[in-house]
């Protein structure tokens, strides 16, 4: 493959290696530790940082961007979307539970990192 993408994923590096050309792209982007940390916020009783050894993956670096930006969701409906698209959603333990019935609009910041690799 030309171009290999993946999205706040865990990827198995030997297939990355195996399916990419020699002179193709990895795009990979993950989260950084600020990302949807207001969600994090209201589900968790303590949030936690974990490191990011586990998702850098063993190729050539070519470019790296930290992209960070709070942004406004003006509704429950969306609201409850972004947190349906996260792991979080499923983690929410049952005391919790009520914060779903309370979610309107939220500012929530989004903390990310593209990496652009070469094999």
């Amino acid at each position: 493959m030309d171009v290999i993408t993946a999205m706040f994923t865990v990827v198995n590096q030997e297939e990355l290696a195996r399916c990419i050309k020699e002179d193709g792209y990895i795009i990979h982007v993950t989260a950084n530790r600020d990302h949807l940390i207001e969600i994090k916020h209201l589900i968790y009783d303590e949030v936690r940082t974990k490191s990011d050894k586990y998702i850098r993956l063993p190729f050539n670096v070519l470019e790296s961007h930290d992209f960070k930006k709070t942004i406004s969701i003006k509704n429950r409906e969306d609201a409850l979307n972004l947190l349906k698209m996260t792991p979080h959603y499923y983690h929410i333990k049952k005391e919790k539970r009520d914060v779903l019935d309370t979610l309107e609009a939220l500012d929530v910041t989004i903390d990310i990192k593209v990496t652009v690799y070469r094999p």
